[in-house]
């Protein structure tokens, strides 16, 4: 198979999350939009958060000097993808949107849905855990089917009695998982480790900062299963963790890794070592959940993801149990539809927006 680029279009994106999140009620980002010369368009999607990642102005940059050096380019195979990225050298947030869009276009032109060119598919399905804030969500989300509950946490002093309020009323056969993205002390953590040991929580994800392996290790010694996030996006972070004998389960996301076969090389990696893996997204919209989707299908040692859309108007998949898209690439039913709503983007061409001031528009 050979593709050859003809045309790059990107355009901002700001929609509402269904529910706030962190004090945040707004989401932005960025599509990208690969055309080659069969006409055939790839999809992929960039996306930042405070704290994380390389942030807006390097996504923004990276994803300008992408499009100002993709058109003309040819691919015939997965390895010539790897050089193009590799000296291209993107911010991770613009890697994952530009690889995600390539490798859509290559799975198309190969026929196969974007799991199959990732790698041997492990699962047709990946039971996903869905995200609540109390008792009333976590009832409705088990009556829609999900076993699996998350809660965040690290944020008030009631937390731990809302974790066992949740516990009891959805029974002890639904799993639960809280989530402090790194916002507890040590003191604190240990603490909620108690809780975590009493409630049987599946485990408890990035209790403490990021870096704070010793931390981490001592909790695991304590007695919780630790799943470790922000703290791994790498694998000199993964391979630290494992030496300091600091992690449980290992959380993936692509966006904030730069794409899906440098988290796929995380996830095999993690299996090696005995280590849990869940593939969940960034607070994306429907293509970057797709791309995670297709990831998780692919990725080794995997129990359940966290998938479920976050932005309004979403139309991707949805549900306690998402299967393989049909179609070949990314399986999206939406792309033309979404281009064609893009006021900036009448046709596939460069474009250079600033999330300082996106457009409106729909996903």
């Amino acid at each position: 198979m050979t593709l050859e680029v003809e045309g790059v279009g990107i355009c901002p994106f700001l929609t509402a999350l269904i529910t706030p999140v962190r004090g945040r009620s707004e989401r932005a980002g960025w599509r990208i939009w690969i055309q080659d010369t069969s006409g055939r368009v790839g999809e992929g999607e960039a996306v930042c958060w405070p704290g994380f990642g390389a942030g807006e102005a390097a996504t923004s940059r990276d994803l300008e000097r992408a499009a100002g050096c993709l058109g003309g380019v040819s691919l015939v195979n997965l390895e010539a993808l790897e050089a193009w990225l590799s000296e291209a050298a993107l911010a991770p947030e613009a890697r994952h949107a530009v690889e995600t869009a390539l490798l859509d276009l290559l799975a198309q032109e190969a026929g196969l849905p974007l799991a199959r060119l990732l790698g041997p598919l492990r699962r047709r399905e990946v039971p996903c855990q869905a995200l609540v804030a109390d008792v009333a969500q976590a009832l409705e989300a088990v009556e829609r089917g999900y076993r699996d509950l998350k809660l965040k946490v690290g944020r008030t002093e009631h937390e731990l009695e809302r974790l066992a309020r949740v516990r009891e009323a959805v029974g002890p056969d639904v799993a639960l998982r809280a989530d402090a993205n790194g916002a507890w002390s040590r003191p604190e953590a240990l603490r909620a480790t108690e809780t975590a040991h009493e409630l049987g929580l599946a485990w408890l994800e990035q209790p403490l900062p990021p870096g704070d392996l010793v931390g981490s290790r001592e909790l695991r010694r304590a007695g919780a299963r630790i799943a470790i996030d922000e703290g791994v996006t790498c694998l000199a972070d993964l391979e630290a963790h494992l030496r300091a004998e600091a992690i449980d389960v290992l959380v993936l996301k692509p966006a904030f890794i730069g794409g899906p076969r440098l988290t796929l090389a995380l996830a095999e990696r993690a299996a090696q070592a005995g280590i849990e893996v869940s593939v969940t997204h960034s607070l994306d919209g429907e293509v970057g959940r797709l791309a995670a989707l297709h990831t998780a299908l692919v990725a080794p040692a995997l129990r359940v993801a966290g998938l479920a859309p976050v932005l309004q108007g979403d139309s991707g998949p949805s549900g306690p149990l998402l299967s393989l898209p049909s179609g070949p690439g990314l399986g999206s039913n939406f792309a033309a539809a979404r281009l064609a709503r893009c006021e900036e983007l009448p046709g596939i061409h460069s474009s250079s927006p600033s999330p300082s001031s996106p457009q409106e528009v729909s996903t």
